[in-house]
């Protein structure tokens, strides 16, 4: 009976440790989902950054329509700046030799033509300052790729290089000669884990 019982116990913990060795990473964003508004602007999302090639981004916004999950999604759309690119990042610690994976989920608003979102990798070393040493780039979502109806997940995985010790998570918005255009993105996730 004993016997019975130590091997039943050693099971039980076999199962319970292959479990977790198979749970999904951790999200390692702050505010993936864009829930939380930013102090004292409450159009932007706390713990990100927004960018444009020249110029703020005057046409990103919180929004409570059509999100995907919880109160808000994350409208990117193009400025009155004729930018070539629009973006939001967050960085965050990462380890050389750690795999990365990124996923986004869209929804097209106006996107139309040959623009086009994509995410991004950006790894960052620790100098002072800090510097890009690489980037990953993910898939591209095209207007013909996300629906108005509907959202769609992308997903991109990478190695993070020799010398990285941060990794800015970026989704990127370029328009294609338009002035108008917009997505939004929702429920963004980044999982590290040492390589098998």
């Amino acid at each position: 009976m004993k016997m019975r019982m130590i091997a039943w116990i050693l099971t039980f913990t076999t199962v319970i440790l292959l479990a977790q060795d198979n749970q999904a990473p951790q999200n390692l964003l702050k505010n993936p989902g864009f829930e939380a508004p930013e102090a004292g602007n409450t159009n932007m999302p706390a713990d990100w950054g927004v960018f444009a090639e020249t110029g703020e981004p005057s046409a990103f916004t919180l929004v409570t329509n059509n999100p995907k999950e919880g109160a808000r999604a994350l409208k990117l759309a193009f400025g009155t700046s004729a930018s070539k690119f629009y973006g939001v990042g967050q960085r965050i610690p990462v380890k050389a030799g750690q795999v990365v994976t990124f996923t986004a989920y869209v929804r097209n608003v106006s996107l139309r033509d040959k623009s086009y979102t994509q995410l991004s990798i950006e790894w960052v070393n620790g100098d002072e300052p800090k510097k890009e040493i690489s980037r990953s780039w993910g898939p591209v979502a095209k207007a013909v790729d996300v629906s108005a109806d509907s959202w769609k997940k992308f997903e991109m995985t990478a190695v993070a290089p020799a010398g990285a010790v941060e990794m800015n998570i970026v989704v990127t918005l370029f328009p294609a000669g338009n002035p108008d255009g917009a997505i939004l993105i929702d429920d963004l996730s980044v999982g590290a884990k040492e390589p098998a």
